[in-house]
C-alpha cells in the first residue's frame, strides 16, 4: 500500500517530537519544517498528502502560509490542519477562511490527532480516486464524441445512397399496393357474385323444396343445408354487388326459369301456379329490373346479366 506523506510545520521542537511519536506508522511518511518559508520551499520539489501547520510562528504565521498554499495550483488541494492553542471562534473562522480543513488544539491528545489526520487522509484519497474516475470519464467521453462524429460523417456520406434505396423501395411498395388492391377488388367481386348466386339461384329452390316436402326428416335435411349455406355466406364480406333488384324468392325462381327458356305455361306447371300468376311474376320482375314499357325480351336481359350466371 502506498504510504501517505505528512508535513509537520512547527517552530517548537517539543511539539515536533510529540507529533512524530504519535505518527510512527508503516503507512505514513513524516517530514518536518520549523517555519513557513522552509515548508513552502520543500513543497516545490516533493508534494505531500496532508500538512499539520502551527498558527503561531515567528516570521510568516500559519494563516499566511495556508493562504499561499491555496494560491498555488500545485498545493491548493493539500488539506491543511491547524495546530493551535487558540480557542476563540474568531481564530477558527480566520483559519477556515484561509483554507484549513480542521484544527488540532494543544495540548495534544493522541487519539484526537490520529482520528483527525486519518479522516482527512482518507478524504483526500477518496477525492483523488474520484478525480481519477472523472478524468477517465472525460477521456471516455472524448473518445465517444469522436466516434459519434465519425459515425455521423459515415451516415452523412451514405445518406444519398440510402435516399435512392428508399425511393426505390417506395416505388416498389406503390406497385405492390396497386397489385394487392386489384387482387382484393377481384376477390370481393368474386365473393359478391357467389353470394348473389346463392341467394338468387339456390335459396329460392331450397325454400320451394322445403315447402313441398312432406317427410319431416327430409325437411330437416334441407334446413341443415340452408344453415351451412348461411355459414358460407357469412364468411364472405357481407355486402354484395347485387344490382339491387330485391326479387322475392318466388320471383327469383321465375327469373331463373325464364332465363332457362321456360314460357309462362311451363313455369306455372313447374311451380304449381296458374299461368296468370306466373305472368304476374314476370311483370313484377320486369318492373324491378327496369324493363317496363321496353321491348327488350326478359330472357335476353337476364341471360346478359352476370349476377344470374
Amino acid at each position: 500500500m502506498k504510504e501517505s506523506t505528512v508535513l509537520i510545520v512547527d517552530d517548537e521542537p517539543a511539539n515536533l517530537q510529540i507529533l512524530l511519536a504519535f505518527l510512527q506508522s508503516n503507512t505514513l511518511q513524516v517530514r518536518v519544517a520549523d517555519n513557513g518559508e522552509r515548508a513552502l520551499r520543500s513543497l516545490k520539489d516533493e508534494p505531500v498528502d496532508l500538512i499539520l501547520l502551527d498558527i503561531m510562528m515567528p516570521g510568516m504565521n500559519g494563516f499566511e502560509v495556508c493562504k499561499r498554499l491555496k494560491q498555488n495550483v500545485d498545493t491548493v488541494n493539500i488539506p491543511v490542519i491547524f495546530i493551535t492553542a487558540l480557542y476563540g471562534i474568531e481564530d477558527k473562522i480566520a483559519g477556515f477562511e484561509a483554507g484549513a480543513v480542521d484544527f488540532i488544539t494543544k495540548p495534544f491528545n493522541k487519539a484526537e490527532v490520529l482520528s483527525r489526520l486519518n479522516t482527512h487522509l482518507n478524504l483526500r484519497k477518496q477525492k483523488q480516486e474520484l478525480d481519477r474516475i472523472l478524468n477517465e470519464l472525460r477521456v471516455q467521453s472524448d473518445t465517444l464524441e469522436q466516434q459519434v462524429q465519425e459515425r455521423t460523417m459515415a451516415l452523412e456520406n451514405n445518406n444519398r445512397q440510402m435516399q435512392l434505396q428508399k425511393r426505390e423501395i417506395q416505388e416498389k411498395n406503390i406497385a405492390l399496393k396497386v397489385v394487392l388492391d386489384q387482387q382484393k377488388l377481384y376477390q370481393k367481386n368474386y365473393e359478391d357474385m357467389v353470394v348473389d348466386q346463392l341467394r338468387q339461384l339456390v335459396y329460392p329452390y331450397l325454400e320451394l323444396l322445403q315447402q313441398n316436402i312432406q317427410i319431416p326428416e327430409n325437411k330437416e335435411y334441407v334446413s341443415l343445408i340452408v344453415k351451412h349455406l348461411d355459414s358460407i355466406v357469412a364468411s364472405f364480406s357481407g355486402s354484395t354487388t347485387s344490382p339491387g333488384w330485391k326479387l322475392t324468392a318466388k320471383e327469383s325462381l321465375v327469373a331463373d326459369l325464364v332465363k332457362k327458356g321456360k314460357n309462362t305455361k311451363e313455369i306455372g306447371i313447374l311451380l304449381k301456379i296458374s299461368p296468370r300468376t306466373a305472368e304476374t311474376y314476370r311483370n313484377s320482375i320486369r318492373k324491378k329490373i327496369g324493363l317496363t314499357n321496353k321491348k327488350t325480351r326478359l330472357q335476353d336481359y337476364l341471360c346478359s346479366t352476370p349476377i344470374l350466371g
